[in-house]
């Protein structure tokens, strides 16, 4: 078996531009499909500003990342300025499912 054939890593970019012109950019690794690690980042604020990695881990530790954006919203209440969490959701589900939006 090739080394190609064990590990098949992917990098997947997603861009939102929501309509109060802040950008959303998630960044996510995979391997056979599985999503492996993800980075959010863009213009907008979310204070505190450590939620944005507990958001990350929380994504990456649950099954369903609308689930873990859901929950993380509720466990951690940060504030968000830029965007609303459906913007987000919707960028994540572009991500894993490998579509454009």
């Amino acid at each position: 078996m090739e080394f190609l054939e064990i590990v098949k890593l992917e990098i997947r970019k997603r861009e939102l531009k929501v309509s109060n012109g802040k950008l959303i950019k998630i960044i996510g690794e995979f391997d056979h499909g599985e999503l492996k690690t993800i980075k959010i980042c863009g213009d907008f604020f979310i204070h505190p500003e450590e939620s944005i990695i507990l958001l990350e881990k929380e994504i990456l530790a649950g099954d369903s990342f609308r689930e873990s954006v859901e929950m993380w919203n509720k466990k951690y209440s940060p504030k968000i300025i830029g965007f609303e969490l459906k913007d987000l959701i919707n960028t994540l589900e572009s991500l894993i499912d490998n579509t454009e939006e």
